[in-house]
């Protein structure tokens, strides 16, 4: 039986480093990133539900917003959030 997830984030793998490094990652978002999928081209395939996703969505946002991860991770959280969030209008930091 084959697994259907509601959504699925490709990351490079500077990207999913930088998932890596964030400290106290919800139960759910924890989840997500231990289970990513290796691909071809060293890429990472996070595959779950709507709900794995906003718990992913909200560690990044704390990241960005408390300003919690080191200022050079900080373009990937913005990448990352913008991949979870595409039709969000305020990427600005």
């Amino acid at each position: 039986m084959t697994r259907t997830y509601d959504f699925e984030v490709s990351l490079s793998q500077k990207e999913y480093s930088v998932l890596m490094d964030i400290r106290g990652l919800e139960s759910k978002a924890h989840f997500l990133v231990m289970t990513a999928k290796l691909q071809e081209g060293k890429r990472y395939l996070l595959q779950g539900s709507h709900e794995d996703f906003d718990s992913l969505l909200r560690d990044v946002e704390m990241e960005i917003d408390e300003e919690l991860a080191p200022k050079k991770n900080f373009p990937a959280l913005l990448r990352i959030r913008k991949y979870i969030t595409p039709t969000d209008e305020d990427w600005s930091f």
